[in-house]
């Protein structure tokens, strides 16, 4: 809920850095806390959390190890209704 876009930002950036080395299993609300962030009422805080939940996917993807693709391959089955329910 930080209003300065560049705090804002440099915050999501932590967030999505520190769940990319721990894991998503070290933050199990994080998931649910950024989708539900998507649908919020007010059409900025909305792109923000969409910006926010787009980073931490990002550096999901960018893991290498198999175990790691196997992870993002059903973070991305997890994430598919929600975000599909966003587009109407």
């Amino acid at each position: 809920d930080e209003r300065e876009p560049a705090l804002a930002s440099q915050l999501v950036l932590t967030a999505a850095t520190i769940a990319r080395l721990e894991g998503l299993a070290a933050w199990p609300a994080l998931l649910p806390a950024l989708t539900a962030s998507c649908t919020r009422p007010a059409p900025l805080d909305a792109a923000r959390g969409l910006s926010a939940l787009y980073r931490v996917v990002k550096l999901q993807a960018s893991r290498r190890l198999l175990a790691h693709r196997k992870a993002f391959f059903a973070l991305s089955e997890q994430l598919h209704a929600p975000l599909a329910s966003l587009r109407t």
